[in-house]
């Protein structure tokens, strides 16, 4: 469950810088979507130190829709001098809402969509 919760979090703030850089038409087909993200904070009883770096490139395939992969690493630290190293690989697909919602700024994109990964704990 903390792994669920410490890669959302790092998803949310990808998602937040994407929204304010992404070009975005009255169609994704056909375009690349590269980002880069960074997650810092902390969580948990034991007062958990978590920093989350990721990568992620989408390729449109149709008016709204994007699929592509995935890379991160999340490192945690415990308070009693004890963490984990987790790399995370992944295929993701999106959906583009601005049509949906009537959006016209082409430089918002507001998108949303799964996540199947696994990881490598170290």
């Amino acid at each position: 469950m903390k792994r669920i919760i410490i890669l959302l979090l790092s998803i949310g703030f990808v998602v937040t810088c994407e929204q304010a850089y992404a070009q975005y038409s009255t169609s994704v087909k056909g375009k690349h979507f590269i980002n880069a993200g960074l997650g810092l904070g902390t969580f948990g009883f034991m007062g958990e130190g978590i920093l989350s770096v990721n990568a992620t490139y989408e390729h449109g395939f149709g008016k709204n829709i994007s699929a592509g992969a995935s890379f991160g690493y999340v490192k945690t630290n415990y308070l009693v001098d004890w963490g984990y190293n987790n790399l995370v690989f992944g295929v993701r697909g999106s959906y583009h809402f601005n049509e949906l919602f009537k959006i016209e700024n082409e430089k918002f994109d507001v998108y949303g969509g799964p996540l199947f990964y696994t990881n490598i704990t170290n």
